[in-house]
């Protein structure tokens, strides 16, 4: 598990737990091995991850994540925020996910692992299958009413 060095009296915890701490060298290279992002897009994503905690409590919720413009303006957006929470307890966000699911996006991320991410997108019900009423859902959602049944 990936620990945070903290500059407060809060106690040690997940990565990200504390808007107030800081990275260590463990974390971040914990980090690249993972995602594959590079160490200085590491400290530049924890920047912006303590940035978007605007609660400074080192998690962040849907509504922080939505304040990204790209997320704000994508009709798929809250769904994709539930991505991020694949593996959260409630609807929290520490940095290990936001790292995580963001590596997806990578132009260099595998293929397979962009593919995994839009099913997922798609099977809401995460049944393994895209039904045709989730595919209807999504296609509304991105188009608006300018579909009908």
């Amino acid at each position: 598990m990936i620990l945070v060095h903290h500059t407060t009296d809060h106690a040690a915890a997940i990565m990200g737990a504390s808007s107030s701490s800081e990275l260590s060298a463990e974390d971040i290279e914990e980090l690249h091995n993972e995602t594959r992002f590079s160490r200085k897009e590491i400290q530049r994503l924890y920047e912006r991850f303590k940035g978007l905690d605007r609660s400074n409590i080192g998690v962040l919720s849907p509504h922080d994540v939505l304040s990204i413009p790209e997320f704000a303006i994508n009709p798929l957006g809250l769904r994709i925020i539930g991505l991020f929470q694949n593996t959260a307890h409630g609807d929290e966000i520490n940095f290990k996910q936001f790292c995580t699911t963001l590596a997806v996006f990578r132009p260099d991320a595998p293929l397979d692992a962009k593919l995994q991410l839009v099913f997922r997108v798609y099977d809401v019900d995460d049944n393994g299958k895209v039904e045709r009423h989730e595919l209807f859902n999504v296609v509304r959602c991105m188009v608006g009413n300018n579909i009908d049944d």
